[in-house]
């Protein structure tokens, strides 16, 4: 399964008037996982985990979920230390796009 990670833009933060400043987000970095604290961003605009479900000439199906802690990704202590982890509750149904917006995603390196 293909995974990327790219802006993307969130509902739920910005309802919730989110990201702000200095909130943790988690992001694919070669084959690891990191935490980072945020930038300067616009509202409701985070970073996105994209999933590769299947693909034809045509069209491409795909889920994605919001990394932002608080949102896609949920914060634990486990042993006196912050684990964070994807709420795969949150991810969200397929989604049917065209293969040229796919590509187009893919193309585009904000993150």
């Amino acid at each position: 399964m293909t995974a990327m990670t790219r802006v993307g833009y969130c509902p739920v933060c910005d309802e919730n008037q989110r990201p702000k400043r200095g909130q943790l987000y988690i992001y694919l970095n070669g084959d690891s996982w990191e935490a980072e604290a945020i930038g300067n961003t616009t509202r409701g605009i985070t970073p996105h985990l994209y999933l590769l479900i299947r693909a034809n000439e045509n069209f491409v199906y795909y889920k994605k979920i919001c990394l932002m802690v608080g949102c896609g990704v949920k914060s634990e202590t486990i042993d006196n230390k912050q684990a964070l982890s994807i709420d795969e509750n949150k991810m969200s149904g397929i989604i049917k796009t065209t293969t040229a917006n796919w590509n187009a995603l893919v193309m585009l390196k904000d993150f």
